[in-house]
């Protein structure tokens, strides 16, 4: 199998702007049952894709599962979050209340404002620029190629499907042929 990689510009460009969040627990109420449900499964492969991706990129990916945190400063904020157990429960979800004293245990910068908190011990998170290194590390040590285009990549499409996909390059033109296409 041969890949190649045609880009505008470069690789992982829009990387910085990725939060790095896998929190289904956290993003509860904001997503479909659906999405949790892929969400979780997504969770729960994760470390496994992340191990394979460090060991071929040989470089860290980030990858943390610390869970997450999520402060109340005020009543308000307690409601919202008792809602959002009740959610993450009827979703198949777990979480912890933390009372003052254990989130400034737990976090002794965070607001001594702070009332509790909310503990998602499922939800984790990668440096997502890290993780962007280690993938582009291991594809090319793995062999695929990586083809830096002046213009848009022009697609050729057919009856059956993309027939070719041709590039301008420093380099003059491209001309790729394949039997399968991801666009």
């Amino acid at each position: 199998l041969q890949v190649t990689v045609l880009w505008r510009h470069h690789p992982g460009a829009a990387t910085p702007a990725a939060g790095g969040m896998l929190t289904p627990g956290a993003e509860a109420t904001s997503l479909e049952p659906e999405l949790i449900e892929l969400a979780k499964a997504s969770c729960a492969i994760y470390p496994g894709f992340v191990t394979r991706v460090q060991q071929a990129g040989q470089l860290p990916c980030g990858y943390r599962e610390e869970g997450t945190m999520i402060v109340a400063l005020h009543q308000d904020h307690v409601a919202e979050l008792e809602h959002l157990a009740t959610h993450q429960r009827q979703l198949g979800l777990s979480s912890q209340w933390l009372t003052r004293t254990e989130v400034r245990e737990r976090e002794p910068n965070v607001s001594p404002r702070q009332v509790g908190a909310l503990w998602i011990s499922g939800d984790h998170q990668v440096n997502p620029i890290a993780l962007q290194g280690a993938l582009g590390r291991a594809a090319r040590r793995l062999g695929v190629c990586f083809i830096e285009c002046t213009k848009k990549p022009h697609i050729a499409h057919s009856p059956s499907g993309v027939e070719e996909v041709a590039a301008v390059t420093s380099q003059g033109h491209v001309h790729c042929r394949a039997p399968n296409v991801v666009v």
